[in-house]
């Protein structure tokens, strides 16, 4: 097994959200991986998400009633949002909405979802060497992250990947986003062989709804996020940082530094 997360991460490493901020914006991940500079606030979303995944954590591995989960929510929310830096996504957000799409995700979730047979683990740290199959070249940098959680299914080892979002997952990001991918092959170096990624999506809508999807990764994905790391690596090596001019900079943490 790996170092806890928190000790994995004080060391130099890339990681699939600094790979996707590199795709979206150079400059911010400059600012955010490079610089460490502070951002202007912290996105209540995140908040929310954050919060979420240590509900289900509970929920996978503690044995509690609806009651207990709803407290340890609220609770955990409540202090999430309470941060100085954290900043609601739209005018009409305020704690009490939030608790309240959280109970009532909370509720959505464990009616819709079944309980897997047996919790191997949640949150396992990975530190993964990327190669590539064909060139050899490697990343310089470990890739480095969390499993949500491992579960057994039906007798079978499956992987969780737990998200929360305004809108469902669609086809392109079920095919080519990076994260599963880059679970799978963890899943291979912790010893679960090519165990397959479920991917669990708590949908906050008015009337909240959870979208389940069995998601398929296979070498040439495993290939391209070598071969999409390994670019990356050498654009932030060579210097790259340009803005890339979009609707996300409007709500973006680093406008400020930015200068935008």
């Amino acid at each position: 097994m790996y170092a806890p997360l928190i000790e994995l991460r004080r060391q130099p490493h890339f990681s699939v959200s600094s790979i996707k901020t590199f795709l979206q914006c150079p400059r911010k991940y400059r600012l955010n991986y490079v610089d460490a500079v502070r951002p202007d606030y912290r996105p209540a979303s995140l908040a929310f998400g954050s919060a979420f995944h240590s509900v289900i954590d509970r929920w996978l591995t503690v044995e509690s009633t609806l009651e207990e989960l709803h407290s340890h929510l609220r609770d955990d929310l409540e202090r999430r949002l309470r941060a100085d830096d954290v900043l609601f996504d739209d005018e009409d957000e305020s704690e009490a909405t939030l608790i309240d799409t959280g109970v009532k995700l909370l509720e959505a979730f464990v009616a819709k979802v079944p309980k897997p047979e047996r919790t191997i683990d949640v949150e396992v740290p990975f530190s993964i060497e990327l190669a590539h199959p064909v060139t050899g070249e490697i990343l310089p940098l470990p890739l480095i992250g969390a499993l949500d959680a491992i579960v057994v299914e039906s007798g079978h080892d499956m992987i969780w990947e737990l998200k929360t979002a305004r809108r469902r997952w669609d086809e392109n990001a079920r095919e080519h986003d990076l994260q599963p991918t880059a679970y799978s092959i963890a899943a291979g170096e912790l010893g679960f062989g090519d165990a397959p990624v479920k991917l669990v999506v708590g949908l906050k809508w008015a009337r909240p709804d959870v979208q389940i999807e069995q998601l398929v990764r296979d070498r040439r994905d495993q290939m391209e996020l070598v071969e999409t790391a390994l670019s990356v690596h050498r654009a932030v090596e060579s210097g790259i940082d340009h803005r890339v001019r979009s609707w996300a900079c409007k709500s973006c943490p680093f406008a400020g530094p930015c200068g935008s």
